[in-house]
């Protein structure tokens, strides 16, 4: 098989399991927005100043950015990494086969190796 359609397998499965935490995440109340999906390695050395290997490139890692409703119906956006609802997310996705960023400081991140 080459590497391409592996690669592609791959994303689809990663797809479908991203999926499933964002349902999960929205039936437990947290709001799970989108952000880098597909990231290049032209856009890792801007952010970084260097090429790094990155699952973005291939579709198969996501990052996040996470909402609660508060008691007076307002969206909160939830920046801080250690607000149990992100320990919650981050189980979840480990149970589902994904692995979470936060064993390297990256809460909101996570992808399927």
């Amino acid at each position: 098989m080459s590497e391409y359609l592996w690669n592609t397998k791959k994303a689809i499965l990663f797809s479908y399991l991203a999926s499933r935490l964002e349902i999960w995440a929205y039936e437990k109340g947290y709001l799970l927005t989108r952000g880098w999906a597909k990231r290049t390695q032209t856009i890792q050395k801007e952010i970084y100043g260097e090429m790094r290997p990155t699952l973005h490139e291939w579709c198969r890692a996501q990052d996040y950015t996470l909402f609660i409703i508060n008691s007076e119906g307002r969206y909160v956006w939830i920046k801080d990494g250690n607000h149990p609802a992100w320990k919650k997310i981050a189980d979840k996705a480990e149970e589902l086969g994904l692995k979470s960023g936060r064993k390297w400081d990256d809460i909101n991140h996570v992808e399927l190796g």
